[in-house]
């Protein structure tokens, strides 16, 4: 069948330039390799750097790198950051160790996270084409995953428990049996999760999903439909089985 690939595989192993120009696309996203090598200077260096005096250093240099690095925010150890122009960050985040902040794709792709937002350790924002956007005062615990295919928009106020994944991803078509599914169409609608809305541990919220105000989904459940405001919904597939108030 050729040299069959998705459009991510693509970018990074296709004729298009040389190694160093490929992993330059994904990692920083800027044209020109003086850029490119300032930032893994500075990132390799302050990265992994402990303590006080990395915080500091981390907030002082990465700066520069980003759209918007808003006053007071907190970036641990060894957090990846891809395409930084792309990524808005507001006041007093914390980014903890381990995580990362992923704005690859288009130039219209972004991350946009609001102030008083903590992202814990080892957790992840992702696009994969469309944009993420956090509001303010969210809070993820250790682990969380969002990955964007199409837009994914979280509201002010929501908790997202340990090991959540929010899935804006579209599913691979899979009529056809004579190519491989991953090249086959994927349409993505994205992720819409209004204001105060707790999600518990180990969630899966899948693409198309609306969550409305103050509802409630249970840990280990999966959400495969829309849920209306201040319900409590359980169970995979997630239904409700109460109103809250």
């Amino acid at each position: 069948m050729g040299n069959i690939a998705t459009e991510f595989q693509k970018e990074i192993t296709g004729d298009r330039g040389s190694a160093l120009d490929a992993y330059r696309r994904v990692a920083y996203g800027k044209p020109g390799l003086f850029g490119l090598m300032w930032f893994e200077c500075v990132t390799s260096m302050l990265g992994p750097c402990p303590g006080a005096m990395g915080m500091i250093l981390r907030r002082i240099f990465y700066r520069h790198f980003f759209e918007k690095l808003g006053r007071g925010v907190v970036i641990g150890r060894n957090v990846t950051i891809r395409h930084p122009h792309k990524i808005t960050v507001g006041d007093n985040v914390v980014v903890d160790e381990g995580s990362v902040l992923d704005a690859k794709g288009p130039e219209s792709t972004r991350i946009r996270i609001g102030d008083n937002v903590v992202l814990s350790r080892n957790s992840v924002l992702s696009c994969k084409g469309g944009s993420i956007s956090v509001g303010e005062s969210t809070n993820f615990a250790i682990g969380c995953i969002v990955h964007a295919a199409g837009d994914v928009i979280l509201g002010k106020y929501c908790l997202l428990a340990a090991g959540c994944y929010l899935v804006g991803v579209g599913n691979h078509g899979f009529e056809r049996t004579d190519i491989p599914m991953m090249i086959q169409e994927s349409k993505s609608v994205g992720i819409t999760i209004e204001d105060d809305v707790w999600l518990g541990a180990k969630v899966v919220v899948l693409d198309g999903v609306h969550i409305e105000q103050g509802s409630i989904i249970g840990a280990c459940s999966m959400v495969n439909k829309p849920i209306p405001p201040f319900t409590v919904a359980v169970g995979i597939p997630a239904r409700a089985i109460k109103s809250r108030g």
